[in-house]
């Protein structure tokens, strides 16, 4: 996972209310509901991001929080969102 970029598929719409994005790819087949920090990584995924820099930002806006932690969660995050067909991983280079 680390030096992956990740990037959104092009099938996805989402709208956030209420701090919570809703993703729904346009086939119609996936729906999922964010929490406020699945939409804070979404949102940074507007253009594609690396790994490091998605636990990055994380560790900045949640500093009480150890790094492991955010690393293991990001990455259950986006498994999640890949397996979904959501997003997509590239390799580095």
């Amino acid at each position: 996972m680390v030096g992956s970029f990740f990037t959104r598929c092009k099938n996805v719409v989402y709208e956030v209310s209420a701090g919570r994005a809703v993703l729904m790819d346009t086939a119609g087949h996936e729906m999922i509901t964010l929490n406020p920090v699945g939409t804070s990584v979404w949102e940074q995924l507007v253009e594609p991001r690396r790994f490091e820099d998605l636990g990055d930002a994380l560790s900045v806006a949640h500093p009480d929080v150890p790094r492991e932690t955010i690393d293991t969660d990001v990455q259950a995050f986006l498994d999640e969102m890949i397996d979904a067909g959501l997003l997509e991983r590239n390799a580095p280079g």
